[in-house]
C-alpha cells in the first residue's frame, strides 16, 4: 500500500476548519454569557426593589413603635391620675360620715368616671397600635423571605456565570493553541514554497543548460 500523503494545503484547510469550529463555540459562549449577565442585571434590580421595600417597612415599624411608646406614656400618666383620684375618693369616703358634703363625693365619682373613660380610650388606641404593629411585622417577615429567595437566585446565577466564564477561558485557550499551530503550519508552508521556488529555478537553469548542450 502506498502511504497517504497530506499536502500542506490540506493541512491548512483542516486547521482553518478547526479554527472555524472554535470561533463558533466562542460565539455560543459569548451568547450564553450575555444571557447570564442579563439575568444577573434583572436579579440585581429585583434585589434593589426588595431592599427599598424593606427600608420602607422598617420606617413604618419605627413610626409605629414611636406611636406605641407615646401611647404607653399617655396610658401611664392616665393610670397615675386614676390612682390619685381613687386615693382622693377613698379619703372622701372615709370622712363621709363626718362633715364631708355629699356633693364632694359626687364630684370625685364624676372625675373618677371620666378618668376611667379616658383610660378605656387609651387602651383601645393602644390595642389598635399593637394590631398595626403586628401587621407591619408580618409584612416585614414576608419581604425578608422574598429577599432571601432573591439572594439565593442571584447566588445560583453567579455560579452559572462563573462556570460559563471558565468554559469561555478554556475555549479561548484552545483557540490560542490552534492559532499557534496554524501560524507554525503557515510558516512551514511558506518555507516549502520558497524551497519549491528555488528548486524550480534550479530545474529551469538545468533545463536551459541541457538544451544548450544538446
Amino acid at each position: 500500500m502506498s502511504p497517504v500523503v497530506i499536502t500542506a494545503e490540506q493541512l491548512r484547510e483542516e486547521q482553518l476548519s478547526v479554527l472555524t469550529t472554535d470561533l463558533s463555540v466562542l460565539t455560543t459562549d459569548l451568547s450564553v454569557l450575555t444571557t447570564d449577565l442579563s439575568v444577573l442585571t434583572t436579579d440585581l434590580s429585583v434585589l434593589t426593589t426588595d431592599l427599598s421595600v424593606l427600608t420602607t417597612d422598617l420606617s413604618v415599624l419605627t413610626t409605629d413603635l414611636s406611636v406605641l411608646t407615646t401611647d404607653l406614656s399617655v396610658l401611664t400618666t392616665d393610670l397615675s391620675v386614676l390612682t390619685t383620684d381613687l386615693s382622693v375618693l377613698t379619703t372622701d369616703l372615709s370622712v363621709l360620715t363626718t362633715d364631708l358634703p355629699l356633693s364632694v363625693l359626687t364630684t370625685d365619682l364624676s372625675v373618677l368616671t371620666t378618668d376611667l373613660s379616658v383610660l378605656t380610650t387609651d387602651l383601645s388606641v393602644l390595642t389598635t397600635d399593637l394590631s398595626v404593629l403586628t401587621t407591619d411585622l408580618s409584612v416585614l417577615t414576608t419581604d425578608l423571605s422574598v429577599l432571601t429567595t432573591d439572594l439565593s437566585v442571584l447566588t445560583t446565577d453567579l455560579s452559572v456565570l462563573t462556570t460559563d466564564l471558565s468554559v469561555l477561558t478554556t475555549d479561548l485557550s484552545v483557540l490560542t493553541t490552534d492559532l499557534s499551530v496554524l501560524t507554525t503550519d503557515l510558516s512551514v508552508l511558506t518555507t516549502d514554497l520558497s524551497v519549491l521556488t528555488t528548486d524550480l529555478s534550479v530545474l529551469t537553469t538545468d533545463l536551459s543548460v541541457l538544451t544548450t548542450d544538446l
